[in-house]
């Protein structure tokens, strides 16, 4: 059984889930911006956990595409933007 990593959210999955992040603080406004960012982070983030749980590549291309996403998130958890769950 392979398994593959998601593609990259819909835009009206974004704005669905930027809605339900307004709602969660009230729906103040001035906040629109951050809402979205935060429910495109949400939506897109793959946790190196996940990655490590993933069957070893059979190909080279594979093998340099799975370590172009964990070199981008070490990357992210570096510099701050991608913070990881115990």
């Amino acid at each position: 059984m392979t398994k593959t990593i998601k593609q990259f959210p819909t835009e009206a999955a974004i704005r669905q889930r930027a809605q339900e992040i307004s709602l969660a603080r009230g729906s103040r406004p001035g906040h629109e911006i951050d809402d979205w960012l935060q429910a495109e982070y949400e939506l897109t983030q793959l946790p190196v956990e996940h990655l490590a749980k993933l069957a070893a590549p059979k190909s080279k291309r594979a093998n340099l595409a799975v370590a172009k996403v964990a070199h981008a998130a070490i990357i992210l958890a570096a510099s701050g933007l991608l913070q990881f769950q115990s």
